[in-house]
């Protein structure tokens, strides 16, 4: 991926949680992707991509479903086909947020005062709203459906840079808040991150 956190760092995560051993080969130069592009063979050729064998993957959302079957831990993916319909609904609904949260990061503005007036309504008209949702749907239950899946991974690092960006919007999102700290502390994310490995 590109040396940045963007769509490849939930697949971190997740290939720290499940201690998968990886090369994360990070780009900084345009003409560097170019020429792996061509060269490496992919079907769709696009960042971030996975290569295991003869397996060449690309696609953040694939790559992320494809982990647990490598590691061998289908439940990530959902204990049965209801759950599975939950998840697709989720990873929906979260990227809704990763849009606006895209959107308000990647805008060109004039100066501060104009980020931070777009940021505000971008939280208050599109992200608040879902973020509400998803602390309702949350309840009281350790991840969202109830064990963890990899969309807890996707939903752990928006929930991280939303708090990065503005904590104290969180001030009423209490059980976001708690789940953050509670996927923080799982043992092999936190070690990733004391480490400062993140991009």
């Amino acid at each position: 991926y590109w040396a940045i956190q963007g769509l490849g760092q939930p697949i971190r995560f997740l290939l720290e949680y499940l201690g998968l051993k990886y090369t994360d080969k990070q780009y900084t130069k345009y003409e560097d992707w170019a020429k792996d592009k061509a060269e490496l063979g992919f079907d769709f050729p696009n960042l971030p991509y996975l290569i295991v064998g003869d397996e060449k993957i690309t696609e953040s959302s694939a790559i992320i479903q494809y982990l647990p079957i490598l590691a061998n831990q289908p439940k990530l993916l959902g204990e049965n086909e209801k759950d599975k319909v939950k998840l697709n609904t989720l990873a929906g609904v979260i990227g809704d947020i990763r849009s606006e949260l895209g959107a308000i990061s990647y805008g060109q503005y004039p100066d501060r005062a104009a980020f931070e007036a777009r940021r505000e309504k971008g939280f208050q008209d599109k992200i608040l709203p879902k973020l509400q949702q998803l602390e309702k749907f949350l309840g009281d239950k350790e991840y969202l459906l109830g064990y963890i899946t990899y969309i807890d991974f996707i939903f752990f690092y928006i929930l991280d840079v939303l708090l990065q960006l503005d904590g104290s919007k969180f001030e009423n999102l209490k059980g976001l808040k708690a789940y953050h700290e509670r996927f923080r502390n799982i043992p092999a994310i936190k070690a990733y991150l004391d480490a400062g490995k993140m991009p």
